[in-house]
C-alpha cells in the first residue's frame, strides 16, 4: 500500500496546519541506521537481521528496476522498519522526500501476501516501485519541486489500479512469487467471472469498495492489467507511462496521457484486458463444470468474509462472518435452520476470524492496542453462547489458535522481528456452575517449531491432543508437518503468566518472547 500526495501548493499549505500527527513509535525503542549507497535504513533495537535482509533486497530492487522505469530518485530514499504491528504491509511517498515505512510482521502463509518466495524482498520491491513510479517528473512539475521542495507527484493522481498495479505487476515479474501469479488472486477474479464480471475502472481505483474483495481489487486487476500492456506493447510501456503522466503539469487526462505513451487509451487497455482475462476464467469455469461439480447444503449468505466454521455443542456451527454492512464478529448458527433465517453475533471480532473451539469455550486471536503503542494480536475466550470475553494473553502476538478435543492443549503461532514460531500450552477450563462464564487459564507456552524465512499458517490439534498438524511454505513450495507431541512436558497453567508478559513489554518489547524460546 502507497501513500501518495500530489496537491497544488496552495491547497498543500491550506492542508498542512490542520494536518494530523505523525503516529509515534514507541520511546522505549533505540534506533539504528544502516547506509547503503542509495538507501539510509533505519531499525528498532532487536531488528538487525531485518534490516540487513532489506538492505540486501532494496539494492537489488534499485539495480533492476532504475534501467526499467528510467529514474534515479534525486536523493537516497530514507527507510523506516518498525515492529509494532501484526500486520504485513508497507507503504511509500515521494512528497518532500523518498521514505519506505515497512513493517517487520511476516504475512499468513495462505494470504494474498503469502505467494512469494521472500517476503522481504517482495515487500521492498513493491514499495520501492512506489518510489520510482511518484517521484518520476520532468518539464512545470520538475520546475516545481526545484521550486518548492518536491510537493508535486503527478504519478499519484493516476488512477489506484495503474499505481498498485505498477507495483504489483513487479512483483511477480521480477520475483518468485508475488499476487500476478498467485492461485489465490485467480480464485478472486474467477469469482467474479462467475458472479457477474469483472469490476469496471472506476470500482477498481474506488478508496474502498463494500464489495468483496474491497480495496484488494486495485492489486488483483491492477497488477493483471499492467502485465497485459506490457504483453501488447512490450517492456517499456511501464516506463513510457510513468514519465509521461510525470511529465504534465495539469492532472487526470489519464487517457491522453496514455494514447501519447503506448498508442491507446487507458479505457481501450482496460476493455482488451477485462475480455482476455474474462475468456480465460470462463474457460477454466467450464473445465470444472465439465468434470463434475459437488456443491454442499448452504448454511450462509452473507457474502464477502465468511470464514473459520468450527462445531459446538448443541448441534450448532460457529464461524466469522463480516459482509460489509453489518458488524462484523463471531456467530452461531443451528445446522437445520435455512439461511434466509441468519445467525446469532456471539461476539464482535474485528479482525482475524481465526478461532478454534472446546464444547462451548471459544479462543480467538484479535487485534488490540498493547501498551499504548503496539497493536499486536493476542488470545481471548469467550462463552461460545455469549457474553464478555476474557483476555488470556498480553502482547504475546498469538494468532491461529487450536484447541484438542477436551480443551487441554492450545497450540498457536506467534511473531516477533519477522519471524513466526509455532508454540504449544496446557490450558484448563473451568465454571463455577451452570450457565457461569468459563474461566480459562494457559500455562507458559513451548516452542514446538520455528525455521527462518518460513511462513507458518493453521496448525490443528488432533482430538486427543497428541499429534499437531502444521501448513508451512518455505519459500519454494508448501508443506503439511506432522509433530508427536507425546513426550512434550507443559508447564501447568498459572494465573502469573499474565504478569509475566506485562512486566516482559513493559520492560524491552523486543524480548517479550525471550522466555518463550
Amino acid at each position: 500500500m502507497s501513500r501518495r500526495a500530489a496537491l497544488p501548493l496552495a491547497l498543500l499549505l491550506l492542508v498542512l496546519p490542520a494536518a494530523a500527527p505523525a503516529q509515534r513509535v514507541d520511546p522505549r525503542h533505540t534506533y539504528q541506521t544502516m547506509v547503503t549507497p542509495h538507501f539510509r535504513i533505519h531499525f528498532p533495537d532487536g531488528g538487525y537481521r531485518f534490516a540487513l535482509k532489506t538492505a540486501r533486497a532494496l539494492e537489488q530492487a534499485h539495480h533492476l528496476l532504475v534501467p526499467r522505469l528510467g529514474h534515479v530518485p534525486w536523493r537516497p530514499t530514507e527507510v523506516v522498519l518498525t515492529d509494532d504491528t501484526d500486520a504485513a504491509n508497507g507503504s511509500a511517498t515521494a512528497t518532500f522526500r523518498p521514505l519506505i515505512r515497512g513493517f517487520m510482521a511476516p504475512p499468513e502463509a495462505t494470504s494474498s501476501l503469502g505467494h512469494t518466495d521472500d517476503f522481504v524482498w517482495q515487500l521492498m520491491l513493491h514499495e520501492y516501485v512506489h518510489i520510482l513510479h511518484l517521484d518520476t517528473t520532468s518539464d512545470l512539475p520538475w520546475l516545481g519541486n526545484l521550486l518548492f521542495g518536491h510537493v508535486f507527484s503527478p504519478n499519484g493522481l493516476q488512477p489506484l489500479f495503474v499505481v498498485e498495479g505498477l507495483a504489483t505487476y513487479y512483483e511477480s515479474a521480477l520475483t518468485g512469487g508475488g499476487r500476478n501469479d498467485s492461485p489465490y488472486v485467480d480464485m478472486f477474479l474467477r469469482a467474479q467471472v462467475l458472479e457477474g464480471g469483472l469490476w469496471d475502472e472506476a470500482k477498481i481505483s474506488s478508496a474502498g469498495p463494500i464489495s468483496w474483495p474491497g480495496g484488494h481489487g486495485r492489486y488483483f486487476h491492477g497488477g493483471r492489467i499492467m502485465a497485459h500492456v506490457v504483453a501488447r506493447h512490450g517492456a517499456g510501456a511501464p516506463a513510457a507511462m510513468s514519465q509521461d503522466y510525470g511529465s504534465r503539469a495539469l492532472p487526470f487526462a489519464v487517457n491522453v496521457s496514455t494514447k501519447a505513451a503506448v498508442g491507446e487509451t487507458l479505457e481501450e487497455v482496460y476493455d482488451d484486458w477485462r475480455a482476455v482475462e474474462s475468456s480465460r476464467h470462463q474457460d477454466v469455469l467450464a473445465r470444472i463444470e465439465a468434470a463434475g461439480v459437488v456443491e454442499g447444503r448452504r448454511l450462509t449468505r452473507r457474502g464477502r468474509t465468511v470464514s473459520s466454521p468450527r462445531f459446538a455443542a448443541g448441534g450448532t456451527l460457529l464461524f466469522y462472518a463480516d459482509d460489509g454492512t453489518r458488524r462484523p464478529g463471531l456467530y452461531r448458527r443451528s445446522m437445520d435452520a435455512p439461511p434466509e433465517e441468519g445467525a446469532e453475533l456471539v461476539h464482535p471480532l474485528f479482525a482475524g476470524g481465526r478461532f478454534d473451539v472446546a464444547g462451548e469455550v471459544v479462543i480467538y486471536g484479535a487485534a488490540e492496542v498493547v501498551d499504548r503503542h503496539q497493536t499486536y494480536s493476542d488470545l481471548w475466550a469467550v462463552d461460545a453462547r455469549g457474553g464478555p470475553p476474557t483476555r488470556l494473553t498480553y502482547g504475546l502476538r498469538a494468532r491461529d489458535p487450536t484447541l484438542d478435543a477436551a480443551g487441554r492443549r492450545l497450540a498457536f503461532i506467534a511473531t516477533r522481528r519477522g519471524q513466526s514460531a509455532l508454540y504449544l500450552a496446557a490450558v484448563e477450563i473451568h465454571r463455577s456452575g451452570p450457565g457461569a462464564p468459563p474461566e480459562v487459564r494457559l500455562g507458559m507456552p513451548v516452542r514446538i517449531f520455528a525455521r527462518e524465512g518460513v511462513l507458518l499458517d493453521r496448525p490443528d490439534l488432533s482430538p486427543d491432543g497428541r499429534h499437531l498438524a502444521l501448513a508451512y511454505h518455505d519459500g519454494l513450495s508448501r508443506h503439511v508437518a506432522l509433530f508427536d507431541l507425546e513426550a512434550v512436558a507443559l508447564p501447568a497453567p498459572s494465573l502469573r503468566l499474565r504478569g509475566l508478559q506485562e512486566d516482559c513489554l513493559r520492560g524491552r518489547p523486543e524480548t517479550c518472547l525471550q522466555g518463550l524460546e
